[in-house]
């Protein structure tokens, strides 16, 4: 091949591979932008809909939808994906389910923030059942983080809101989740793997909210519509985004993009619920913020120096 040609062509997929991650990022972005909104849609939908049918609606939704998508994708099927899935969606359940509760507690800000914690929790997990050793930036990031909740969520009694804890609970519970996830992630399809946990997920959800299933006859057409946008959105189009787009950008970028959906989940509590966070609030959720990422960055950090 010509040395022109051969350069023209070097140049091209150094530009193509440029613009995937560019593309990828966007659509990372947008994933945190609904995902910082859905906090507020869900807030909202609960003043007529029981939470439990919220979480089973939403994943029944998503369940569908990427139960559609996977019939393009029988070849990358296993069995015991669907055993693996029922395994996860336990957590994952309890993490939805406590989380929106949770909001009928507190705001949509604060649970936008609280829920990041989970990143926290993942390393103390794997300190305490994975015998995974804990560096001293994990530690004060930790640390840090644990203040800015108190900063954020404390309130004069100096005691947290029931919702909040809740809220943390389901932090916990998204920990409980990512630690499991991790030991099948290279073994399954990403996308049959992502289908399995929101089908049992779904199943779940209307086992628990079978005595208000009835009340799904009485919703109106916004009701119907927030559902919609809770299930295609937030959890078939998210997830299904997430798995392509991770393909193409770093984990860096990624874990500093994700830092975003507590953003936004404070911009629309204050455009859709007119929720107004003090000065105290933003400085944990700066607290929150700056915690999340130096665990987040360490633990990047260790990963890379361990497969090199």
């Amino acid at each position: 091949m010509p040395l022109a040609q051969s350069e023209n062509k070097e140049a091209m997929s150094v530009r193509e591979r440029d613009m995937n991650i560019v593309i990828s990022n966007i659509a990372l972005i947008a994933v945190c932008l609904i995902w910082g909104s859905g906090f507020s849609v869900v807030k909202e939908t609960m003043n007529v809909v029981d939470p439990s049918l919220v979480v089973a609606m939403r994943f029944g939704i998503a369940a569908v939808l990427l139960g559609l998508f996977c019939l393009t994708r029988t070849k990358f099927f296993k069995p015991r994906v669907m055993l693996v899935g029922f395994l996860l969606a336990i957590p994952l359940y309890l993490a939805f389910y406590l989380q929106t509760v949770g909001l009928t507690g507190t705001t949509a800000s604060n649970a936008g923030f609280i829920t990041g914690m989970h990143v926290i929790f993942t390393p103390l997990l794997c300190f305490i059942f994975l015998k995974k050793k804990l560096s001293l930036y994990t530690v004060f990031g930790v640390l840090l983080a644990t203040f800015g909740l108190g900063f954020m969520s404390l309130g004069e009694n100096l005691a947290f809101s029931q919702g909040d804890m809740m809220v943390l609970g389901g932090a916990l519970m998204f920990a409980v989740h990512m630690v499991l996830l991790s030991k099948y992630t290279l073994e399954y399809d990403g996308i049959w793997l992502s289908f399995s946990q929101i089908f049992w997920v779904a199943v779940i959800g209307f086992g628990v909210s079978f005595k208000h299933i009835t009340t799904i006859a009485t919703f109106a057409n916004n009701t119907f519509f927030s559902l919609f946008y809770l299930g295609a959105a937030g959890t078939a189009f998210a997830y299904l985004v997430q798995t392509v787009a991770q393909k193409y950008t770093s984990p860096t970028s990624t874990a500093i993009i994700f830092q975003t959906e507590a953003v936004f989940s404070a911009v629309f509590g204050y455009i859709l619920l007119g929720e107004v966070m003090g000065v105290r609030q933003w400085i944990g959720a700066a607290m929150i913020l700056a915690g999340i990422l130096i665990c987040e960055m360490w633990d990047l950090r260790d990963t890379r120096k361990a497969s090199d």
